[in-house]
């Protein structure tokens, strides 16, 4: 769920002009290669003449002189630039002001499901541009096939709640999908509407289920049109988790050469290289997605708040895998310098408000390094966000408040640590059996912090053992967050003097996060106290690898091969 300048909705909007004559069916298929056809038509926003978003075709009623923007902002849409997306389709409206299907994937565009915002109301205000309600829009679909588009998006807006919203959106694309099996939109559609009902069905084993129906339309597209950007976009997400990885990685390689003009296209890859322990193509997707952020930001003379903060958050992370550490370094204070020119940034754009937070908590975590900057204040207040703010925006405001806690802890006041322990479990006591994995694991974490704090180190390691199958039910998606609890515990027991344990349950960790660094550190070192130097050797060997580029001083933690010493 990334997440930067184009997750918001724009304020400069197209108004619709004099409508335009309906002309015949158009079939057309734009790869955005510089045509001709495009490049005499472009108006006041033009696209650049290389731009490369990848292929897409939807034969359609609209007039032929609305195509290339219309497919433009199609493409747009798969590769979820939202803004832009959106003035083009508000442009092939002005050439065409009775395109039906144009207004229904404008309408689309204000909801970033997969990034916990939406915002319904100028949703449905581009909808009443078209029509005063649902069947007065139906009414000018042209074709049965646009009608039957828009029936699904009627569908997705009408006023009840996300999870029945999503489930009737899908249970519609799903049936558009089965009406045209030769069309790849309806596919492709079905795949990403699918997801979003994954999203909110509540249980993980039918999310599971979900995903891996989205993932079967996707990837019919992804065999019929290699260069359909969401094809490969949509394989990414439906496989993002390390038990499933391995499956998405050949849309993962090809889906920044499909789309090189898309800075989300750039990072997306890296959802899988993540999963699964890919350090240097992590590094190498995200390098490119926020050198095209930074660029873009210049070009467009636009605020530091702009930037893409979620890239930088997954460069950082890769870096600090790598053992490159200086580099992470560096990127966390050029995040300072850039807000610091900024004015103060509010919860409407919160990747930027707790950007450098983030960067230096994965820091410390990773390094261990707990004193590496000074500590924020514990503050609550921002447990109480005003009901305005998005859902993505509530979400990292209480991981900001986790965070602090967990660096108070670990520098000795467990008091942060005790107040939100006592929230959680009173939340978790009032959900009863609902609550879910993502609340009972932090949970666990916490009352361990308490209980070594205390000097009661085996209660503790025996509350983070039984919450390690919680943990498991949920597998991480991107960099891990908080205190993994398999490493957690692992810690414990090293420090128990219980090596062999502690060696077992940093191999769980490593089956849970891949190839982390921070874990392969801890499980040789456990192995060579357990005395088992051979597997310790192997461990290293692996930590090498993932340090091949790392700073001098990370590298030489890494004892020479045959060395029996501790």
């Amino acid at each position: 769920m990334p997440i930067h300048r184009f997750c918001r909705t724009s304020s400069a909007r197209l108004q619709p002009s004099s409508p335009l004559r309906w002309s015949r069916i158009a079939l057309v298929s734009l790869a955005f290669m510089s045509p001709p056809a495009v490049a005499a038509q472009e108006d006041r926003h033009s696209h650049p003449a290389a731009e490369k978003l990848g292929a897409v075709s939807f034969p359609n009623s609209g007039a032929v002189s609305a195509q290339p923007d219309f497919l433009r902002g199609l493409a747009l849409l798969h590769n979820f630039d939202y803004d832009a997306a959106s003035r083009a389709f508000r442009s092939a409206q002005q050439r065409d002001r009775s395109f039906a299907i144009a207004y229904w994937l404008d309408a689309f565009t204000f909801s970033h499901m997969l990034w916990y915002e939406e915002d319904l109301s100028a949703a449905r205000a581009t909808l009443a541009r078209l029509g005063a309600d649902r069947a007065a829009r139906l009414a000018k679909a042209k074709t049965p096939r646009e009608r039957a588009y828009g029936a699904a998006v009627e569908a997705f807006f009408t006023d009840t709640t996300e999870a029945a919203r999503t489930r009737a959106f899908a249970d519609s694309m799903r049936s558009v999908a089965a009406a045209y099996p030769t069309d790849l939109e309806a596919q492709a559609f079905a795949a990403l509407a699918t997801m979003l009902a994954a999203e909110h069905v509540g249980v993980f084993g039918e999310a599971n289920r979900l995903s891996l129906v989205a993932a079967s339309y996707a990837d019919r597209v992804f065999r019929a049109q290699p260069n359909h950007p969401g094809a490969a976009h949509y394989l990414i997400h439906a496989y993002d988790d390390p038990s499933r990885a391995a499956k998405g990685l050949d849309a993962a390689r090809a889906y920044a050469r499909i789309a090189p003009s898309s800075e989300h296209a750039q990072h997306m890859p890296s959802h899988i290289f993540v999963a699964l322990g890919y350090w240097d193509d992590a590094a190498h997707s995200n390098e490119n997605a926020w050198k095209a952020s930074r660029a873009h930001v210049a070009a467009e003379h636009a605020p530091a708040t702009d930037l893409d903060f979620h890239t930088l958050n997954w460069l950082t992370y890769a870096y600090l895998q790598q053992g490159r550490y200086r580099a992470a370094r560096i990127l966390i204070d050029s995040a300072r310098l850039a807000l610091a020119r900024s004015a103060a940034v509010g919860f409407d754009q919160p990747d930027a408000r707790f950007a450098e937070s983030q960067l230096q908590f994965k820091y410390m975590r990773e390094t261990g390094d707990w004193k590496a900057w000074a500590v924020q204040r514990f503050d609550t207040t921002e447990l109480h966000l005003p009901s305005t703010a998005t859902l993505r925006a509530q979400r990292m405001a209480f991981g900001h408040v986790l965070e602090t806690a967990i660096i108070h802890a670990m520098r000795g006041d467990t008091t942060p640590v005790s107040i939100i322990a006592r929230r959680m479990r009173g939340q978790i006591a009032q959900r009863g059996g609902t609550a879910a994995p993502l609340e009972r694991a932090p949970a666990a974490m916490f009352d361990a912090l308490i209980l070594r704090a205390r000097g009661d180190r085996d209660a503790a390691i025996s509350v983070l053992l039984k919450a390690e199958t919680v943990a498991d039910s949920v597998p991480p998606v991107g960099p891990v967050a908080l205190l993994p609890v398999h490493e957690l515990v692992a810690g414990m027991l090293f420090d128990a003097g219980r090596y062999s344990d502690a060696a077992a349950a940093y191999t769980r960790a490593l089956a849970y996060a891949p190839n982390r660094s921070a874990a392969l550190i801890g499980l040789a070192l456990s192995q060579r106290r357990a005395k088992n130097f051979a597997a310790s050797d192997t461990t290293y060997a692996r930590l090498r690898a993932n340090w091949s580029n790392a700073d001098p001083p990370v590298l030489a933690q890494i004892p020479k091969s045959g060395t029996r010493s501790p």
